[in-house]
């Protein structure tokens, strides 16, 4: 009995342990699982968690897009509102842009409104200021020529140069520095120099030479260097040694006139005083003496009343010395005038005959640094190369450039002296005998440039009574015109 409680409660310990087995297995099975569970909690929890951030991120993404959306969205409307802005700004421009050009085209259409006027008051003005010029030059020449006639009477009686000096100059005369009113020209060369040398020598080997031979060689040296020169001078040296008289009843030793200009001078009528640029006179004696400084300046004078000039240049030369000289009217309409000298120039250095003749196989570089005063020659060189502007020729309205035939003619004698022109006749030179060109033409030279239109109305009514057919030997009258010019 005992056994069998023993086994009984045996089976019933080990149905328990079993039970507790299944109990503690089934625990830990559920421990398993809770565990399971546990880390599938976690897991999830980890993939919730990655979710979460994904979702986070999404998020976040989506509010950044929508942030950018709404960005684009202002920027769009921002850029749609710049656009309207612009195109209302455009519209503004462009309106304006018409009003301008609406205001241009009536400030344009005013504008040429009122240079048409200003041309027709100018037109009216100049038409009137002609006129009066006219009226002003007719009533002045009249007086001009009373005036200038008593004065050329005056000055053409005076035979006596000091006399002249006396009377015009003595209290009168001023002194200037040729050096201030000449250009800086340098034209004395190895060429000029041998002329110079030349000259000198001439000069040296004539035993008691009087007045004349020694103004002869002076002359041939000024014609040689003029042409050594060429075209660095406007000027042209006339031989007038065979006339008798050039300025009234006087005649110069040296007479320059524009290198387009050809006078007759045998057969000359009283014009050659009309071209006449500048002039020059040689003494043997000393060039300071009043006499001297009076004949000179008695001719530029004289020269200036009968060419109705503001200002004329001339020189005075013994071949040793020279001086520079120039009178300028005081007023435009009244004969009184200033009269100016410049210093004594020497034009050598100390030599003699002995000297010279010793020192003939010297070179011309040697010969220059031991007898030229270079400064004067280049002076005197310097006189005979400056422009137009600096002679101030103004009786008649030509310049150096201008044609006046004077490779086909010589202009001979002063046919007529009007108020605006002069006329003078042209006989066809020597150089033209083989040319078909008449024998003999008419010149018509203007006397200022504020008659060209007068000429050039002239030229247009003779064309028009050209082609007249009624008359030819109206026609006749105008078929030897060679050329014109306004100017």
């Amino acid at each position: 009995m005992a056994a069998s409680d023993d086994t009984y409660e045996n089976e019933n310990i080990l149905k328990l342990k079993l039970e507790i087995a299944r109990y503690q297995l089934a625990i830990e099975t559920e421990k398993r699982k809770g565990e399971e569970e546990k880390r599938k909690i976690e897991k999830e929890k980890r993939i919730q968690k990655k979710f979460d951030v994904i979702i986070e991120e999404e998020r976040r993404k989506a509010e950044e897009e929508k942030r950018k959306a709404e960005e684009e969205r202002r920027k769009a409307e921002e850029e749609k509102r710049k656009a309207e802005e612009e195109k209302r700004k455009a519209e503004e421009e462009k309106r304006k842009a018409e009003e301008e050009k609406q205001k241009a085209e009536e400030e344009k259409r005013n504008a040429e409104e009122e240079k048409r006027k200003a041309e027709e008051e100018k037109r009216k003005q100049k038409e009137l200021n002609r006129e009066i010029e006219l009226i002003k030059t007719k009533r002045m020449k009249i007086t001009q020529e009373l005036s200038s006639s008593s004065m050329i009477n005056i000055l053409t009686i005076l035979s006596d140069h000091g006399s002249f000096y006396n009377l015009f100059v003595r209290d009168h005369l001023q002194s200037f520095d040729i050096n201030n009113v000449l250009n800086d020209n340098n034209y004395l060369n190895e060429n000029t120099i041998e002329l110079i040398r030349i000259y000198i020598n001439n000069v040296s080997s004539m035993s008691n030479a009087n007045e004349q031979q020694i103004k002869s060689t002076f002359q041939d040296l000024i014609l040689n260097l003029l042409n050594a020169l060429n075209d660095c001078t406007l000027l042209k040296y006339l031989d007038i040694q065979a006339l008798h008289r050039v300025i009234g009843k006087f005649c110069p030793d040296c007479c320059f006139l524009f290198k387009n200009v050809n006078i007759d001078t045998d057969q000359e009528h009283k014009c050659l005083q009309d071209f006449i640029v500048c002039v020059g006179e040689f003494k043997k004696c000393d060039v300071s003496s009043e006499a001297s400084i009076g004949q000179i300046l008695h001719y530029l004078h004289l020269l200036s009343v009968i060419q109705n000039r503001k200002k004329i240049y001339g020189f005075l030369t013994n071949g040793k010395q020279i001086s520079f000289f120039y009178i300028e009217k005081k007023h435009e309409w009244k004969e009184s005038y200033n009269f100016y000298k410049s210093q004594d120039l020497d034009m050598f250095n100390e030599y003699s005959k002995e000297s010279l003749s010793s020192d003939m196989m010297i070179t011309n570089e040697e010969w220059k640094n031991k007898y030229l005063n270079e400064v004067t020659w280049k002076i005197f060189i310097n006189f005979l190369t400056m422009n137009d502007k600096f002679y101030e020729y103004t009786t008649l309205n030509i310049n150096p450039s201008d044609n006046l035939f004077q490779n086909k003619y010589n202009i001979r004698k002063k046919l007529g002296n009007g108020l605006t022109s002069v006329v003078y006749l042209l006989v066809k030179n020597d150089n033209n005998s083989l040319n078909d060109d008449i024998d003999q033409c008419v010149m018509k030279i203007s006397k200022s440039s504020l008659y060209s239109e007068y000429f050039l109305n002239e030229v247009t009514i003779i064309k028009e009574l050209k082609k007249l057919n009624d008359s030819n030997k109206f026609n006749l009258f105008f078929q030897d015109i060679l050329q014109y010019s306004p100017e």
